[in-house]
């Protein structure tokens, strides 16, 4: 790694220009599936809540602090989760031109990719162009090629906190407050977005351990950094459990480390898939990454594992917090893959011949764009479901609300554009139930033929191979089941 003293001394080339172009191109081409409907083989379940966010601010409630779900069942559907930066985009952009689903694509496209460009130049700034250059190209075939084109904030905030640290680090050289501005400003962002994000705050930590800086800048930092910090810790443990009680929806907290370190352990094969295999869908580069530790403990790299070795302790911490939800989701891998991408990029330029270097960089980046293709199409299994925007709207008004039966996934319910409950459970509503949400204005039901089997004694008013709708307004009298 070069010395801070050093950076501007080294001279550098134009390769960031050729990254740049490649970021470029590589954006442009997933411009083309931009206004993709969210119904691709992953992660519709996920974008759904985003888009409702988005939906409901132009059409229910404009108010940032009171993110509204359709899934309400009969309450005001405010959910609370992370800070909704991405989707009140999506509205600010819909009051001139009016609302578009795949808004939220574009903005994720567009951060994400201007994350890519300030991950080359941080990491230039520290180790080499070639390991920049490397760097950049793994990390855009990684699971960043999907997750920055999803209406999903895991890149974008990831990219928000990685210009912020290009920011703070240029402070830290020059002290213009510009740059401490946009550090603070990025970094808050980013934080909101995703609290995961903050652990990069490690490396200016570790940064002010090694090299000088004027005492007063230091100063200066760490007053801005307690900005995103005391904003982050606001919103995720004081605002969002009170909106929690208060509205009464789940809020996720995390696992206690004990409980966390036991779903882990107990799915250790899932762990070790998303840790290694999902991150890159690459062997090669899962190869690269685990010689770049063997490399640095046998040249005794304690600059390279006091980096790396500290960032991973303070991931495994996550992981373990995360527990559960970290064995289900692989894009709880996000915040650890551009640091995985250094460390391959690191493998890859040791190679004595160049040549080969480039050939397993593009072997890897080969296989990880392979694997992901597929999130490029609709899926099958979930297309069907955007049918229900014209049934629903032939058999309801919008005022109307709704009962959907089926695995959990609100997606169905973003297409229904509809208010009302969403039924999860296999066993069949209970005519207790019905009775119950019909007095409350459910006027139909719909029944997801493809995961629900269960018939009910109630008027038919549509169905098809995917759906079967029931009248529930008109027939107070007649509710029943039939197994």
């Amino acid at each position: 790694m070069i010395g801070a003293s050093e950076v501007y001394r080294t001279k550098q080339t134009k390769m960031h220009y050729k990254v740049f172009a490649f970021v470029a191109v590589v954006f442009l081409i997933r411009l083309l599936f931009t206004t993709q409907p969210p119904v691709e083989y992953e992660h519709s379940w996920r974008q759904a809540t985003g888009l409702m966010y988005a939906r409901n601010y132009v059409e229910t409630d404009a108010n940032f602090f009171h993110p509204r779900i359709d899934d309400d069942s009969g309450g005001t559907g405010i959910l609370v989760l992370e800070a909704p930066i991405m989707y009140y985009g999506m509205y600010l952009l819909s009051i001139p031109f009016g609302y578009q689903d795949w808004y939220g694509r574009l903005i994720n496209l567009i951060v994400s990719s201007l994350g890519l460009c300030f991950l080359f130049l941080l990491v230039r700034r520290f180790f080499s162009e070639r390991v920049a250059c490397y760097a950049t190209l793994i990390l855009t075939t990684s699971l960043w090629l999907i997750f920055s084109r999803k209406t999903m904030q895991d890149t974008f905030a990831m990219s928000l906190v990685l210009m912020g640290l290009y920011c703070g680090f240029r402070y830290f050289d020059q002290g213009n407050w510009r740059t401490l501005i946009g550090y603070t400003a990025l970094t808050a962002l980013g934080m909101l977005a995703k609290i995961p994000a903050g652990l990069y705050l490690l490396f200016p930590v570790l940064y002010l351990m090694r090299y000088p800086v004027a005492r007063k800048r230091m100063a200066w930092w760490g007053i801005s950094t307690l900005v995103p910090v005391i904003l982050s810790y606001l919103w995720y443990f004081v605002y969002a459990p009170y909106a929690s009680e208060r509205y009464g929806y789940w809020y996720n907290l995390g696992e206690p480390l004990m409980d966390g370190w036991r779903s882990l352990y107990q799915n250790m094969d899932r762990v070790l898939e998303n840790y290694f295999f999902q991150s890159f869908h690459s062997i090669v580069f899962v190869v690269a990454y685990l010689l770049c530790w063997v490399y640095m403990v046998r040249k005794k790299e304690w600059n390279h594992l006091i980096l790396f070795g500290s960032f991973t302790l303070l991931f495994g911490v996550y992981m373990i917090r995360s527990g559960t939800y970290f064995v289900q989701h692989n894009y709880y891998m996000i915040p650890y893959i551009p640091v995985m991408a250094v460390m391959i990029a690191l493998a890859l330029t040791r190679i004595p011949k160049k040549n080969w270097a480039v050939f397993f960089l593009i072997m890897g980046m080969a296989e990880g764009t392979a694997w992901v293709a597929r999130d490029f199409t609709d899926s099958p299994r979930e297309a069907y479901k955007m049918n229900l925007t014209e049934i629903v709207r032939e058999y309801s008004a919008p005022d109307d609300r709704i009962v959907l039966v089926n695995n959990g996934n609100p997606i169905g319910f973003y297409f229904a554009h509809r208010k009302g409950w969403l039924q999860a459970n296999e066993e069949p509503l209970s005519m207790d139930k019905i009775k119950e949400v019909s007095g409350k204005g459910a006027r139909i039901l719909i029944v997801n033929r493809h995961v629900r089997r269960a018939t009910y004694n109630l008027p038919i008013l549509y169905e098809d191979e995917d759906y079967r709708i029931y009248e529930l307004g008109k027939y107070p009298g007649r509710f029943g089941l039939v197994d």
